[in-house]
């Protein structure tokens, strides 16, 4: 009985970690981060459908939300940097969708970097704001309490 009971718990956890796992990590556009805990893949572009909406979700060569954006300000536009999780990345919305892609068509006088990472919380947003700060050769200090 111990044993029967054991094996049909097994055989659950494996039916649910079979689905749980692809939804949780998506592994096509996501990698293992040793700091931040995951993060997009650079230049990946899947393609999805969920309740009839097709959609297309793009990652530029840093791993951010399309459209491509250099590292360093060459424009000398100003910039508005988007932290936040999938609200803010668009998950599972089409690259002309996403809130950021439609302030970058209204106001095409300011650079708008699409920074969310679904499922990040607020400790994860901030060391990814200021790793990609030091990337684009910005300091960060934290304000004295």
């Amino acid at each position: 009985m111990v044993l029967g009971s054991l094996l049909l718990l097994v055989g659950i956890t494996e039916i649910s970690l079979q689905f749980v796992v692809p939804i949780l990590y998506r592994p096509r556009v996501t990698r293992v981060d040793p700091v931040l805990g995951w993060y997009h893949n650079p230049s990946v572009s899947v393609a999805g459908e969920l309740e009839g909406y097709a959609f297309r979700v793009s990652y530029n060569a840093h791993g951010y939300r399309v459209p491509e954006h250099s590292l360093t300000n060459k424009s000398g536009r100003p910039r508005v940097v988007i932290l936040g999780d999938s609200f803010v990345e668009g998950s599972e919305v089409d690259d002309r969708d996403v809130f950021t892609y439609h302030l970058q068509q209204d106001m095409p006088g300011v650079e708008f970097i699409n920074l969310g990472v679904y499922g990040y919380s607020t400790a994860q947003e901030l060391c990814f704001l200021v790793w990609t700060a030091v990337l684009c050769g910005s300091s960060y200090e934290a304000e004295p309490e």
